[in-house]
């Protein structure tokens, strides 16, 4: 069979309330996400229903025309079509459910992106994604790390991860600290889904300037940075291509991240599931995506 990955990056339509659209050339779809999946020896058998769930999920789009970069995050409840993999990894139909567990299908983080991307793609109305980057809980914070971790002024009480966490403190991260900082839910503010992407936003603001000064150094830093850092990420694109990408994009205008308007409900198992408005997921589309007639 096909990659998945493959299949999905071919297309150059979509078909959008009974009318074909052609989709902008040159933009380069790729899906960022962020997995619980933990490497020990049960899931190094790569037994299928192994990769854990995707709880962080953005996709990045790349439009050398307008020389912009639209980040958009999606609720990791948000209901979508994923496919199932049985216990010995053959397909085995599809289900709706939340999007986090699409992932959770995969043998490998690698097979997870893969069966996400599938998912985001098919609920965008076919949208190509043409490349992942994955990261597992486990290796951010060495990726943090070699940045010298990331200062954040707390918008919430986090007393749980030590003395001085009270709202509106500026605190370090690095090490251990960020993946509880991101992780943290139920005990935080209300508790949602909804208050932990605003945390992961707020993350990502801070990690910006720290990336960028590495990118301003020369495609020699990037390089260097993409060397110590691939053992903490898996992505589909060689390394060629990252540092090109990562590079010709260096002086893009990165648009605020994009959430979706939409509603939560409890399911019949008690699970939260978060349904996304239609119009405002069109309307992405036509202002983002479609070739202007």
């Amino acid at each position: 069979m096909e990659p998945l990955e493959t299949t999905i990056a071919r297309r150059k339509e979509i078909l959008l309330d009974g009318e074909t659209y052609k989709l902008k050339k040159d933009v380069v779809n790729i899906l960022i996400l962020g997995s619980d999946y933990r490497d020990t020896v049960q899931t190094r058998e790569k037994l299928a229903r192994s990769a854990g769930q995707a709880d962080f999920l953005i996709l990045l789009s790349i439009d050398p025309k307008r020389e912009s970069i639209l980040p958009i995050q999606f609720d990791r409840d948000t209901v979508m079509e994923i496919k199932t993999l049985s216990v010995l990894g053959r397909e085995a139909g599809t289900r709706f459910t939340q999007v986090a567990r699409a992932h959770s299908f995969g043998s490998q983080p690698q097979e997870g992106a893969e069966l996400t991307m599938w998912a985001i793609s098919n609920f965008l109305y076919d949208l190509p994604i043409h490349h992942y980057i994955s990261v597992n809980i486990d290796n951010l914070p060495h990726i943090i790390d070699y940045f010298g971790g990331i200062d954040i002024t707390l918008q919430e009480d986090m007393k749980s991860l030590g003395e001085g966490f009270v709202k509106g403190a500026t605190v370090h991260l690095e090490g251990p600290l960020v993946e509880r900082f991101l992780r943290m839910r139920k005990d935080v503010s209300d508790g949602s889904n909804r208050a932990r992407m605003a945390r992961h936003r707020q993350f990502l603001s801070a990690f910006k300037p720290l990336l960028q000064e590495t990118i301003n150094k020369g495609e020699r830093a990037i390089v260097k940075m993409q060397e110590e850092l691939q053992d903490y990420y898996n992505t589909d694109m060689s390394k060629g291509k990252l540092v090109n990408l990562v590079w010709e994009s260096r002086n893009y205008t990165l648009a605020e991240i994009i959430t979706f308007q939409g509603n939560y409900q409890i399911n019949e198992n008690s699970q939260v599931e978060y349904y996304i408005n239609k119009k405002d997921l069109e309307k992405l589309l036509i202002d983002n995506y479609i070739e202007k007639r």
